[in-house]
Parts: C-alpha cells; structure tokens; sequence
C-alpha cells in the first residue's frame, strides 16, 4: 500500500560528500545475519545494504560460507521479492552483492533472475552494485546499466570503467597501520584522509569494511567524511544517526524534530511549562504567549523575553493556571489590555491586565459556576465592538454555556446554552459560530452514551470515543439558530470575512470542515493528515490564515508540523517543521509565530546529579518567516523525515503464504510463535529508580531507590530474559501513560488539559474526550477477531469505602472472595473486564489480590484451551502510597508489586501455553523520580522463551511495545504514531532458549507498616502528613513532585535531593 503524501518525493537528502548524515549513509554488513534479514534494514532507511551469494547448482544462494548456505536463503526470497514488495521509486538504495563464486557464470544468472523484476531493474534510484569476486574492469561497460560494481582504493580506472563504478570500498585495516590505538597514529590518519579525499575527487562516495563497529568509530567516519558507515547493528546505528546532528531531538514516541526558524524557549526550570496560545499586541514587534501559569510577551523582531506574568507573583491569583487557549488584546478608551481565562479549584475568571510597555493594573471578571460543573472553564475570549460598546463573548467549557459580558461595567448580559464541551468560537455574517468538543447535548439516551465531566455525550460503541463534533450557531441575543455537524473533536474555529465562511480544525478526524456563514452548512472538507487520512494522527487543532487570504495555515499536533493550505487552488501545499505540538497559531510581520506545547519535553537537567525528572519542562515558541515555494518544499521533506515515514511499508506489505513462524512476524498477518499476549502495566518509576544498581547496563547507583533487595524478581527477570537500558515511556503522567500504552497516541484533549487537569485525569478511562478515533488496543483486537481480556484497567472498584489497605490485605490471607466489582463506561469493554481484578488506580488493594486472581483466571482459562489472545493487566503498586500512615511502607509496597510480577510470570512460564506465550511489562510513566539519562526512561520487559537474554541497547518506548503486539496479533496499526514505530525485534531470537521462571520470595514484609504520626517527628512527620492529605487511596492522586521528594527522603535520607540549575 503507497501513499501520496505531497507532490515532494521522501528522499532523505544527503551530501554526495558526506556532510548530512542520516540513516541513508548506513550500511548493514552482512546483512543476511540479521535476525530479520533486509526488513530491518530497509525500515530504519538504510541506503546500503549487502548480501553475498554463492551460485549453487542453478540458484544464488545468500550466506557468507558455504556451511551457511540452505536452499530458502536465496537472493529472489530474501530480498529480490520483498524490493518488488516494497517498491517505492522515490526510495533511495543500494544493493551490494558480494560475489563468492566464479563471476561471469554467477552474474550471468544474477542478470537472468533480475530481468524477472522490471520494476527494479527500471529504478534508478534503486541501484544493484556488484562487489567481491569480479570480471576484468574492461567488461563492466558490457553490462546493463542497472549493473554497478564496486571498485577499490589506490587503484587506477579508465573513465568508461568509472561510469560503471558505483562506490569505492576498502578494507579498513589495509588502510590503517594499526590495529590498536589506530585514531593517534598520524600514518593511519594519513591515509585514511588521502583515500577519502582521492575518492570524492573522482566523483564517488567511499566505504570501509571491517571498521570497529561502535560509537566512537561512528563519529570518526562521520567526521572524516566517509560517505556509508559499515555496521552490523542496525538499529543502534540507526539510533545513534539520530541523535548525531545537536539541534535535532528524538521524541519518546518516534517523532524527530527540529523546528525551522528560531525557537525561544523559557519558563521557570522547576515547573513543567507550556505554551498554549498566542496573540499579537498593537507594537507591530510583540506579541503576548499564552503559558500555563501566566504569560509573555516576546519581541519577534529580536527574538528576546522583554516582561512576564506569573500567577504566583500576585497573591490574589496564587495557584491559578491559565485555561486551554484563548488569549486575546483590545485597545479600550486609549488602553492596552491583555485578557486570558484561568482557574483555580472552584474559581473561574477572565483576568484583564493592561498593557503599556509593562503590566499594570490587574483585575479580573468573576465567572459564577453553574452548580453542575466543577468549574466553569472559561476558555476562548472574542471582542465585539457594537453600537461603538465593547462586549466579550467566551465559551465556559465546563458548563457548556456562551455568556456575553459588557466590558464597560463587567456584568454578564447573558448565558446560553451550547454543546458539549464548547471551545473555540468566531463571529461571522452576524452570528456567533461555537465548536463543541463531543457534540450534541444528549437528548436521547436510547442511544449508546457515555460519561464526560459533569453530563453525558454520544459515544461509540466500539471504541467508548465521542462520535460526533458540532459547530452551535446563535445570534446576538443569544439565541441558538443552528448546530451543525463537522468532525470529531472540533477546536479552533476562523472567520473568513472575504469568502463569508469559517473554517473548524477537528483534532480527532484530521481534517477542516469550511462552514458558508450564510447558508450555515459545511461546505468543503480539507484533509490534512500527514496521509491523505489512511490512519488517525495528525491532529489538527489551531488555524491562521496568511494575510492576502489565499492560505491556511494549520497546527498538526502529532506531526509536529505547521500544515500549508493553498485556497484558491484547493491543494495542499507543504509542511513546516516545529518543535512537539505546536498549538496557537499566529501571523505577524509575514512570520508564522508558534506556541509549541510540548517544546523538546521535558529537558531540564540538575548540574549537581546530572539527572532529570518528567515535570521539568521549559516551554518554547518558533518565530518563522513565512517561506517561499522552494524554501516549503525543503521544509516539507523534514517534516516527512523527522515523522519517520520511511517505516510505513513494513504493515502495508501483503501476506506470503507458508511464512515461517517468528516471535515478530516480519509482515502483517503472518504467523507468530505466539499465540498469546500477556501485556501488564505498572506505575511510575524510571529505570535508575529500579535498575540503577545494574552494574552491565547504563544506569546511576546514586539515584536508586528500589535496587535488587526491594525489587528481586523484576531484577532476576530482566537477567533470564533480557534488560532494555534504553527503553523510554512516551508521556509524562499516567493522565498521558495509559493513552499511550492503551492507544498508541494521546488526543488533542489530553494536549490541552496537560498539567493543569482542569476536566478529568483520565488514567482510569472513565472519561469520552479523551479517547482517539480509533480506540483501544482491546478494541482494535476484537475488531479483527481477537480473543481479549482485560484485568483493572478502564474500570472502577466499586467497593466498602471504610475497608482499610489492612482490612482488604487480610482478606487476602484469610483466602475470603471478592466482595467487590468493577464497572467501566465503555460498553465494548463489559464483557471482556474480569468482574473484580481491582483496579488501576486503587493502591487500597494488595497486588497480591490482583496476582492471584489473575492466576486463578490464567489455570482456569487453560484448562479449557481458551486462554486469550491478548490479556491486558494492571500492577499499581509500585507507585506506593508514600509514607501515610495506614499503608505499607514505599519498599513494602513496591515489594507487593515485584512478588506479583514474579508469581505471575512463575505461574505462566511453567504453564502447558508457555511455550507460545510473551509477556510485555511496562510502567504507564517515568513520574517517580530521576534518571540520568532521559526523564522518560523506564522500566521495560520482554519475557518469553524466545528472549535475547542479554543486554539490549535498541531504542525502544511505550509505542514500540504496543506494535509489537499488535504485530505479533496479526492486527494493522491503530492510528499514525505506531505505525511509524520500531518493531522490538532485538529483543528477541528465533530458537526457544529460555526455560520457566521461579519466582523470589520478597526480602521486605509486605504488611511492613508506615509509622503512625504520633511516633514522628520532623521532615519525617512532615512527609507523612503530607502523604496522608496528598497521596490518600488512588494513584496520582496528590503532586507528584511532592510524592518524588517523600520517597527520596525515605530512601535516602537527608542526602541532596536533586535540585533543578541548568537548561541541558
């Protein structure tokens, strides 16, 4: 399956010399060695890649020696037929053909098998470069121009024989005079810069074989301009080519970037900071950001922060945060004012803060709450200048109302009633136009519905999602005239005076829905996913449009991307590159100014520990001039590059009949060793937190908090069967956590409530908006005929409120059944919840309840031969109940959870299924402290028969686990961002080599109680109180930060705890 994205080919641009390095300057060595031969290659975007053949009795059979060579492992299998699969002629590729057989005969078959496949031999960016056991120099012009050889260093061609020669290649060590210490040695200096520099002079790119295969070697390829790195580790290659050029970064959910123009970043290094909208101020230099704890005003011609307003700065306005967009100027009686929405618990305000040079003069309009909602959530605010009266118009998101406020006397004229979750609005023909979130207000319940903050929506069935977007039409009076239906999750809406219409970005069907605001319909629907909307994922969700009114320009969150619109012509024009989800949107100066909401993510490091932890995130903005046609289409191939497109062909690809099973399959639908997936899911920890005292792996001692002694069998599971130190989960909290792990992606209400969690925090799935088109992996499985259960998540423990963690553990040992159950909004889900596994978000119940239930379940389900496909099961514990009185202890709890794992995994590995088993652990987030290396590294396991059992370096993170599964399931991705991801293929081999596991006992008593508050004092009272009143039953439930602290002193004691300096 091809897509056309844009009229510009994906070609990974690259210096003939060198200069640009990615992943086309890549070489996979030996290739066939691969446990997964071309497929790995050719999805991390390799532009070389070798196989050696052998003719043997008629077929060319692939293998380095002859005691290698098997009949299936032949050239056509093993790459000639997965090309033509792939076929894509805007992909760049070289296929080195090592000869090891006499040449004339070999090439001779080699050229009859070619002209079986027209489509490659008539590529010509597709090259075939012959190399090793070759004909006289003289004979290459005899061959046909899809044939190219392979020449060699300090060896003199005729020009004819040039123009048959692809590439130059040496054997690296013939070159160097050393083997050891070779980077001092001036003569292997020497030489290596005369071979590079002879071959670039005659036009060619050179290559090395035999080079040590390693970061440092790596660099000095690089460096000294040797055009294809030799490698056979694919994708740490791949990995380390990424993260090579400074000014780029790797998002931990397969997404690059690296934004055009010039980005600002600021905010205070302790908090976690965003910037949500942006609007223009009458100093054609400033505009003012829109941040979640106030704002900023920036000079866009010197790219500079010249003031600030920080809520904390105005005792008044303490703890207030700023709501989800909306920011807006007016000039009144000769005065600049700047007004934003914002709350704090009950309280709901429009804040107004004039302008002159500085801020002055702050007051604010009450907004009264409807008794219904928490909070009213005023979000987006429009002037209206009528009968020379200033009014504002805002929606109040939480109590689906549009008020109208006199800005003279500052009362509210009137309220009116919209949709559900009303967000943006515009004013055009007269009329005031309202998005809505979910829709219609629900007036049929015969209809399947679900809960949303404060009401109802309409749902679908399948997936538990809102399953429909309006656009509310009133009058100036107030009067509802019209809803109109648009797409899913309409957000930003924008007049266009001159073609009397408006448009609405829909964030959860990619796509701008043109409302005629006359006729008051839809009138045109532009696509703007990234793929012409063969899968969910852009998520579009703020608009401008250029001051001549001939184009749009549009905010695509997951794309990381500024999509161009041409309006005259009807047709997409190209991409622009910013930092993560980019949001508002604003035209300045012929510049396209960006509030990117998630900015690099978190990346504030503390000098003393060298270490980072998920809520310190400094926020960013791009200033871009708006570029001409050339400069967009440079702009455009980034964008394709950086979303990492070039991985798209490895689920597009047809089934081939009697593939053999592989724990991956190597395509859609082909068959898997497994049978069975067992997916758990933990709770906040980072990887230095747990395996920070792994001596082989890259971890920090000092950072360590539930090492070997707390943690024996996650320890002893990752040596049987395999340690990731390189695994990274995608979000930042579990609000974000179980929408990647669940879904593969977090929605544009998930972006926009980020931090601040003014409807829900919606880690539970007990909330509609919050879920993406596409749903669950659960419903996704079922779609496509899967066996499913699930266990503790997306549902709710309605039990005996008064039973403490006590009462329920003793339960537990007195071997009593559940006297509780479990409910779920999603009506897909029913059938498939075990009725009363507890769930995710109640630490009141040991996970040794949760263990033996599921244990019970696992024997049960398989004496009937009916054990899932795919079972999906929470372990929260670990993120413990800090040190509050009436909860075990941190390492009790964390204990608790480990002995789980272990018994678990026991019970499972020496079950009769086994053998076509895999299970998949990972934690939701990284929330629960600090790491040296990345906020979002975490713990991570592969465990089955079929693991590495080693050591795996291999960038991996949430969404790469989600599509392991889903590949091994047989199921196609569920929306943009896993089908983009890396397949875990290192983590496993294709020989059964790993036996059952024996779970360890735990060294910490699982009822080891916190102290009661009256035998403490100090800090250590302190942070039991504060757990007490933060942390209560449920996880995440106080501040994270705190939560951070109280373990560290726990653990540590009075060392240091890591303090936040420096921008890393």
């Amino acid at each position: 399956m091809k897509y056309i994205l844009f009229t510009i080919s994906i070609i990974f641009i690259t210096n003939s010399y060198g200069q640009v390095y990615t992943t086309q300057n890549a070489h996979s060595h030996n290739d066939y060695e691969q446990i997964i031969p071309f497929e790995l290659a050719y999805n991390e975007n390799f532009g070389s890649i070798e196989a050696d053949i052998h003719l043997v009795n008629g077929l060319l059979l692939v293998g380095h020696d002859k005691k290698d060579l098997l009949p299936n492992k032949n050239l056509e299998n093993l790459y000639l037929k997965p090309l033509n699969d792939h076929f894509n002629l805007n992909r760049k590729l070289q296929l080195l053909i090592d000869i090891k057989t006499e040449p004339i005969a070999t090439i001779k078959q080699l050229l009859n098998i070619l002209e079986k496949y027209p489509l490659l031999i008539n590529d010509t960016n597709l090259k075939f470069v012959l190399t090793g056991n070759l004909p006289p120099e003289d004979a290459f012009i005899n061959y046909p121009k899809y044939i190219w050889f392979d020449g060699r260093v300090n060896k003199s061609y005729t020009p004819t024989q040039l123009s048959k020669i692809a590439l130059i290649s040496e054997d690296f060590f013939k070159i160097v005079s050393l083997k050891k210490d070779w980077m001092k040695d001036s003569v292997s200096l020497n030489n290596i810069h005369k071979a590079v520099n002879e071959t670039h002079l005659l036009g060619k790119p050179i290559r090395f074989w035999s080079t040590p295969d390693n970061e440092t070697t790596w660099d000095f390829l690089i460096h000294n301009k040797v055009d294809f790195i030799n490698t056979d580790k694919i994708t740490l290659l791949a990995d380390f080519l990424d993260l090579y050029n400074k000014n780029q970064k790797l998002l931990p959910y397969n997404r690059i970037i690296q934004s055009a123009g010039t980005v600002i970043r600021y905010g205070k290094p302790s908090l976690e900071n965003h910037a949500l909208d942006v609007a223009s101020l009458t100093n054609n230099k400033l505009v003012v950001i829109q941040e979640r704890y106030g704002f900023f005003i920036v000079n866009i011609e010197e790219n500079k922060i010249i003031d600030h307003f920080y809520f904390n700065d105005y005792p008044k306005y303490a703890n207030y945060m700023t709501v989800f967009s909306g920011i807006t100027t007016i000039v009144y009686k000769g005065k600049e004012y700047i007004l934003f929405s914002a709350v704090n618990g009950k309280k709901a305000n429009v804040i107004i803060v004039e302008w002159n040079g500085s801020i002055k003069n702050i007051s604010d309009i009450v907004i009264q709450n409807d008794f219904v909602s928490n909070n009213p959530l005023p979000n987006q605010i429009i002037v209206s200048k009528e009968n020379n009266q200033y009014f504002l118009y805002t929606v109040l998101n939480g109590s689906n109302e549009l008020i109208k406020i006199d800005f003279a006397n500052k009362n509210i004229i009137w309220r009116a009633r919209t949709g559900v979750a009303p967000f943006g609005l515009a004013l055009a023909s007269n009329k005031i136009f309202v998005t809505n979130w979910a829709g219609k207000e629900v007036t049929d319940t015969s209809k399947t519905t679900a809960g949303v903050p404060w009401g109802l929506a309409y749902t679908d069935s399948l997936t538990g999602a809102t399953n429909n977007g309006t656009v509310s039409v009133f009058n100036f009076l107030g009067k509802k005239i019209n809803e109109i239906f648009v797409g899913l999750h309409p957000n930003a809406i924008l007049s266009n005076t001159n073609l009397n219409c408006v448009y609405v970005s829909n964030g959860s069907s990619d796509e701008i829905s043109v409302i005629d605001t006359h006729k008051e319909k839809v009138i045109n629907t532009i696509n703007v996913n990234i793929l012409n909307k063969k899968l969910q994922g852009s998520t579009p969700n703020a608009i401008a449009i250029s001051e001549d009114k001939s184009k749009l320009y549009i905010s695509n969150g997951i794309d990381n991307a500024i999509f161009v619109y041409d309006l005259k012509n009807k047709k997409r024009l190209g991409l622009i590159p910013t930092e993560a989800y980019p949001a508002g949107l604003l035209i300045k100066n012929n510049k396209l100014i960006v509030a990117n909401l998630e900015s690099e993510g978190s990346n504030v490091v503390d000098v003393l520990k060298k270490a980072r932890s998920i809520h310190n995130q400094l926020a960013s903005i791009s200033i871009i001039p708006i570029p001409n046609y050339k400069q967009l289409n440079t702009y455009t191939v980034k964008v394709l590059q950086q979303n990492l497109l070039n991985r798209l062909d490895q689920w597009s690809l047809k089934t081939r009949e009697n593939a053999k099973p592989l724990p991956i399959p190597e395509r859609v639908g082909e068959p898997s060793v497994f049978k069975h997936v067992v997916y758990i899911i933990k709770e906040n920890k980072t990887y230095d937190q747990v395996f920070g005292d792994i001596p082989m792996a890259n971890g920090d001692s000092s950072l360590c908090v539930f090492g070997n002694f707390i943690t024996p069998n996650t320890h002893a599971l990752a040596k049987q069967y395999g340690l990731m130190d390189n695994y990274y989960a995608s979000g930042k909290s579990s609000a974000e956590g179980h929408q990647w792990t669940d879904a593969g992606m977090v929605s544009d209400y998930v972006e926009k409530n980020v931090r601040a969690w003014l409807r829900s925090y919606p880690h539970r799935q007990a909330d509609a908006l919050v879920y993406n088109k596409a749903g669950f992996i659960w419903n996704h499985a079922l779609s496509y005929g899967k066996s499913v259960k699930v266990y503790g998540e997306a549902c709710e423990t309605e039990y005996n409120k008064s039973f403490t963690w006590k009462d329920l553990y003793s339960q537990y040992l007195q071997n009593k059944k559940p006297s509780w159950y479990n409910t779920t909004t999603i009506d897909n889900l029913l059938p498939i919840i075990h009725p009363t596994f507890p769930d995710c978000d109640n630490i009141n119940f040991s996970d040794q309840q949760r263990a033996i239930l599921f244990m019970e379940d696992w024997k049960r389900l398989e004496e009937k031969d009916s054990i899932p496909n795919l079972m999906v099961l929470s372990l929260p514990n670990d993120h413990t109940a800090g040190t509050s009185p009436g909860f075990p202890t941190p390492n009790a709890m964390v204990a608790d959870n480990d002995l789980a794992l272990g018994k678990i995994v026991e019970t499972i590995s020496k079950s009769k299924s086994w053998d076509s088993t895999v299970i998949f652990v990972t934690e939701d987030d990284s929330q629960g402290g600090w790491d040296h290396i990345s906020a979002y590294r975490t713990v991570g396991l592969v465990i089955s028969p079929f693991s590495k059992a080693s050591l795996v370096k291999t960038s991996y993170n949430q969404v790469s686990m989600l599509r392991t599964i889903e590949q091994i399931l047989g199921l196609p991705p569920m929306n943009i961002v896993d089908a983009t991801s890396r397949l875990m293929t290192d983590c496993f081999v294709n020989e059964k080599i790993n036996k059952s596991f024996s779970a360890l006992p735990n060294n910490v008593p699982l009822d080891q109680m916190n102290p009661s508050l009256n035998t403490l004092t100090g800090k250590a009272k302190k942070y039991a109180v504060l757990s007490k009143y933060e942390v209560f039953d449920k996880v995440d439930s106080g501040e994270d930060e705190l939560m951070n602290q109280i373990i560290w002193f726990y653990s540590k004691g009075n060392k240091s705890y890591p303090t936040l300096h420096q921008l890393k």
